[in-house]
């Protein structure tokens, strides 16, 4: 599965190219700073405000079609729901590697042509 389904993206955008790069490209521009909220957050042991952030980008991924990273909020998200603290920062870790796939695909596709 790739980090990025770019026909899944396009679908998502109603076959709308130019939307499609558009989400996606405000996706990629947002993602350190999700990912910087997320850390802090869990640092911080705040599990309120990294449902919040947790939730956000939950949502910025619906609309931008990344499985991979969408899984793995998911697993953050039940995690947070059933108490499961100990799970938190190996998830949180999964979300960096995750997104640091997101952005590289991202890089391979404008490389390519495809965006």
């Amino acid at each position: 599965m790739n980090p990025i389904d770019w026909a899944a993206s396009l679908r998502l955008a109603n076959g709308d190219a130019a939307l499609a790069k558009e989400l996606l490209s405000l996706f990629i521009k947002h993602l350190p700073e999700a990912q910087r909220d997320i850390q802090l957050a869990c640092q911080k042991q705040n599990y309120s405000a990294l449902a919040g952030h947790v939730h956000k980008l939950y949502g910025a991924c619906c609309y931008c079609a990344v499985p991979l990273l969408s899984a793995v909020l998911v697993k953050l998200q039940s995690a947070l729901d059933l108490k499961q603290w100990t799970e938190l920062n190996s998830l949180q870790i999964k979300i960096d590697e995750t997104a640091q796939a997101v952005q590289e695909e991202y890089k391979r596709l404008l490389a390519n042509g495809v965006l």
